[in-house]
């Protein structure tokens, strides 16, 4: 899977993989990408870098 942000009007939402599950309480929106990392600031302002395979875009 590739996160690119093809549209900036357009936001990619995404949901984290932690501990060995996908937290539903861990979401953001996609801010940049490069080499694998994504830039991700999550729903409570908090800003973190994720390797893609880490990530599922929820929309």
């Amino acid at each position: 899977m590739k996160v690119r942000l093809l549209d900036e009007h357009k936001a990619i939402r995404v949901q984290l993989w932690t501990n060995g599950a996908w937290r539903r309480n861990i979401r953001g929106t996609v801010i940049g990408s490069h080499d694998g990392i994504v830039g991700v600031l999550l729903d409570s302002g908090e800003y973190v870098d994720v390797p893609e395979e880490r990530l599922k875009i929820i929309s």
